[in-house]
């Protein structure tokens, strides 16, 4: 059903990041030229972005069911218009930083619109507060993450690769016994 398969979505892909963002840091100062050095401090909230992309490709599903492409473009829209009203408000106060957390505001709201128009069609219950849970450690890290040093990311790093195993368990454990099947 649409709501274990949309817990699933966001499960794994909050707990994705809680590893991701301080790992592609890590890989950002490590291995990139120093001109590049800037991007780690972007990547978290690109990260977050595609997140809500992924929800609201999830949720455009309902608009398909419904053969109802035209609000599905209008959401997009919707979602492009807050996209570039949060740029132009925000590059004079925090540079090119604008440009991150507007792509992640206009992918958050369009999901946020596409959520309360299909909520009759997909019929999703979301338990708000564990996904609201995962929103906000992955908020949390993106933040923190501009602010660490690598020693820093890499213990953050282990403890999201943990944090994801534990989380996900279910799911781990169904894809290892599918190795094992197939190896």
């Amino acid at each position: 059903d649409y709501s274990y398969l949309f817990e699933l979505l966001y499960k794994v892909s909050f707990s994705l990041l809680f590893w991701l963002i301080p790992l592609t840091k890590i890989y950002i100062n490590l291995f990139m030229n120093a001109d590049y050095k800037n991007a780690a401090f972007y990547v978290a909230f690109l990260y977050l972005g595609t997140v809500f992309q992924g929800f609201s490709s999830f949720y455009g599903v309902g608009y398909l069911r419904d053969k109802n492409t035209k609000q599905a473009s209008m959401t997009s829209i919707y979602g492009a218009m807050i996209n570039l009203a949060v740029n132009v408000i925000l590059i004079k106060f925090i540079g090119l930083h604008a440009a991150a957390f507007s792509t992640f505001m206009g992918f958050l709201a369009m999901w946020l619109i596409r959520q309360k128009q299909n909520k009759n069609i997909l019929h999703i219950h979301i338990q708000w507060k564990k996904l609201l849970c995962y929103f906000f450690v992955s908020v949390a890290y993106a933040v923190i993450c501009c602010i660490t040093n690598t020693y820093i990311d890499i213990i953050l790093t282990l403890f999201g690769i943990i944090t994801f195993l534990i989380c996900n368990r279910d799911l781990v454990l169904k894809f290892y016994s599918l190795l094992n099947i197939h190896l």
